[in-house]
């Protein structure tokens, strides 16, 4: 079984890092001495810049970044072990708390997860956007998947997005015909894709985790949000959030949901299929506050799309069903 690229650029990079950060070397004559050490010489330049910028982000790796400038160096020891700060062991470990919890409480948040996705998936509806969840495993297990793979990919699409019933009483959003041929015709993007992590709640003590955990899974999409369902009521964990935000061009809402309300209401088949006066009702629980809007790149990173779809069986389903989308004028809900 091959090595993954993460793996041997982990024991790589020390031999080829200047230890200090005055000495930095450049990305991009970095990329090329590490090209010669992979076992895969195929390897794209796109792919391996972003496992730099990835990697320089983690504690445990030998890569750091120079903070004023460019370039990167080997990462002190002293920064790796036990002595880390407190974020950086709760991001290792993936921890967003240290309370033990109860199998009652993950159940409750699990239902609560599920009602606010489906809320979601419907509200957007009416912004010509839609919610794709991925909630399938990748065959790359050589890191825990939640730091490849976002919990969701919301797509813009960028015509507009009309609601119809058809004789069944069907639902049906159809994208304008017009609008589609025009895009076309003039070579312009037809959708747009952010890789989005949802959260119920967050605080001073797990959003740096959020925020990394997210840089990690969606550098390939044209930008990256955070949605976070309950109301952000504390003015430090605010601007902390916007800080990490401008930092790294992550958009960050707050939804404003009381989590009691959340347990409330109907299961989230009933949310699914109510009708359009009896989900407005609880469409209304929905108060979003934008903290942060994302940086949108203008292409995706193609190259790196390429090696997700391989490893990734939600991302390839995303572009079939982008694709079936567009051809038939409509947008169905993503089959599970």
């Amino acid at each position: 079984m091959s090595t993954s690229l993460r793996e041997q650029m982990k024991q790589i990079l020390p031999e080829l890092l200047p230890a200090r950060p005055q000495d930095a070397i450049k990305g991009t004559e970095l990329i090329r001495l590490v090209k010669f050490r992979l076992d895969n010489k195929e390897y794209s330049d796109a792919t391996i810049r972003y496992h730099f910028s990835i990697l320089s982000h983690d504690p445990t790796s030998p890569i750091a970044k120079v903070e004023q400038g460019q370039g990167y160096y080997l990462r002190p020891t002293a920064f790796i072990g036990t002595s880390q700060p407190e974020e950086y062991r709760r991001l290792i470990q993936g921890q967003l708390g240290e309370e033990p919890v109860s199998a009652a409480q993950i159940d409750r948040a699990r239902r609560n997860l599920l009602k606010f996705q489906t809320i979601l998936s419907r509200s957007f509806l009416a912004e010509s956007r839609s919610l794709f969840l991925t909630e399938s495993m990748a065959s790359d297990d050589s890191l825990p998947r939640h730091w490849k793979l976002s919990d969701a990919i919301v797509v813009t699409w960028n015509t507009a997005l009309e609601s119809a019933s058809d004789v069944s009483s069907k639902r049906q959003h159809l994208l304008d015909p017009g609008e589609l041929m025009l895009r076309r015709s003039l070579g312009a993007p037809q959708y747009q894709l952010h890789a989005t992590n949802l959260l119920l709640q967050t605080d001073l003590k797990n959003c740096h985790e959020a925020f990394f955990r997210l840089l990690s899974c969606g550098s390939w999409a044209h930008a990256s949000e955070l949605l976070i369902a309950s109301p952000i009521s504390d003015g430090r964990l605010a601007k902390e959030l916007r800080t990490l935000a401008g930092q790294f061009g992550i958009g960050v809402t707050s939804f404003g949901i009381d989590l009691g309300r959340l347990d409330d209401l109907p299961s989230t088949e009933e949310i699914r299929s109510m009708n359009e006066p009896e989900f407005s009702g609880v469409e209304s629980i929905l108060q979003p506050q934008t903290l942060a809007t994302p940086t949108v790149r203008a292409h995706l990173d193609w190259p790196l799309v390429q090696e997700l779809k391989q490893d990734y069986p939600p991302i390839s389903k995303l572009f079939d069903w982008v694709a079936e989308c567009l051809t038939a004028g409509e947008v169905y809900p993503p089959k599970g």
